[in-house]
């Protein structure tokens, strides 16, 4: 066990690949990972063993633990060694034994999902591409606690979501005016809400509900400002920036190789779930590509002046926790940060797309899940 759990939940999707009996080879401080990946496993049918091991980093030792057990299986007992977890002593001490009484020994490749067998007259075997969201989440301490269905934007709707984008100098005070509203409904728990005399006297505001109008979002009659749904409030109040994002990786499904994505994904830590607890986080968009688990968090907020972009950014960081060491966090956001908050997301290694890059967002997911392969 190490804290990568992609290489060891890999093979126990495999339909064709998947042990009868999982035998975990634990350190003292892999012991709650190794829970998490027993859940998963247990799921699918696989019983599930835990071998400890007194000092992660003793050869020695390592290789006695593994040879009294191997030794006690018999010499007929049909068992293979997946070596890619676990600290380099328990690798090569657990190869070495399985070597000399004649064993298997396979090597997960990170990013291929392939078996790499490490005999020289073996050929590589390839892995049924299983992994999605939920046992990739549970196999890190994290449970799915909803998964809402992804909605279907119409034509119009990503008609407008582009001429956003596009036009950022046009509607990037106006929309702030309209997220106002918007969350000031949500608040007081309403959908109508009663206009400033000083906003709408703006021809950009006016412009941007006329937008917003066109695709029954919203409506407005005299003075007065109503959304069509709560839906459709979330919508105008940046949820189109979340559906906005969605929808174009949905789009590079194949060229950035998604395995499996999701929006508004609420999730919560496994300790949390067993203690009755309610809390948790909710994800923007969160995909698997190559093994590897991406989270954007969506902003149109105006990050200045007594505003910040910080909680956000550290947000990120804190979630990117939640995958394993390669997870990678991403914030997309309509208004350009202050470079204040730009340093701060170079320091957590977030990446940003931000202001005028969202008219190129194509090419910025293209480079930032490249960058990782």
């Amino acid at each position: 066990m190490s804290a990568q759990a992609a290489p060891n939940l890999t093979p126990l999707l495999d339909e064709a690949f998947k042990p009868v009996r999982l035998v975990m080879v634990v350190s003292a401080d892999m012991r709650q990972r190794a829970e998490w990946l027993a859940q998963v496993a247990r799921q699918r049918g696989i019983k599930v063993e835990t071998l400890p091991v007194q000092d992660a980093w003793s050869l020695d030792g390592i290789a006695d633990e593994l040879m009294n057990w191997l030794v006690a299986q018999g010499p007929d007992a049909d068992v293979v060694l997946n070596v890619t977890g676990g600290t380099k002593p328990m690798a090569m001490a657990a190869q070495d034994v399985f070597a000399m009484e004649g064993k298997p020994v396979f090597y997960v490749h990170p990013k291929r999902d392939e078996v790499l067998w490490l005999a020289r007259d073996r050929a590589p075997q390839a892995l049924q591409n299983k992994l999605t969201l939920k046992p990739y989440l549970q196999a890190h301490g994290w449970d799915v606690v909803d998964r809402p269905q992804p909605v279907s934007m119409s034509r119009q709707m990503n008609g407008l979501c582009d001429s956003l984008v596009q036009r950022l100098g046009t509607y990037g005070r106006p929309l702030g005016t309209l997220n106002r509203y918007a969350s000031e409904c949500a608040k007081q728990g309403v959908l109508k809400i009663r206009l400033d005399d000083h906003d709408w006297d703006s021809i950009g505001f006016r412009a941007l509900t006329d937008e917003f109008s066109a695709v029954d979002a919203l409506t407005v009659s005299g003075s007065e400002l109503s959304f069509s749904s709560e839906a459709a409030r979330a919508f105008c109040n940046g949820g189109w920036l979340e559906q906005f994002v969605f929808a174009t990786l949905n789009e590079m499904r194949t060229e950035l190789g998604i395995q499996d994505m999701a929006g508004s994904l609420r999730v919560r830590t496994l300790d949390n779930q067993l203690a009755g607890g309610h809390g948790g986080n909710e994800l923007d968009v969160a995909f698997l590509a190559h093994n590897r688990l991406h989270i954007i968090e969506c902003k149109t907020a105006n990050f200045s002046g007594n505003d910040s972009a910080a909680p956000t950014v550290y947000k990120l960081d804190s979630l990117t926790g939640m995958g394993g060491l390669n997870t990678r966090g991403l914030l997309a956001s309509y208004r350009p940060l202050v470079e204040g908050d730009r340093q701060r997301a170079r320091d957590l290694r977030i990446e940003l797309v931000e202001g005028a890059k969202l008219a190129t967002l194509r090419q910025q997911l293209v480079k930032w899940v490249g960058a990782a392969l």
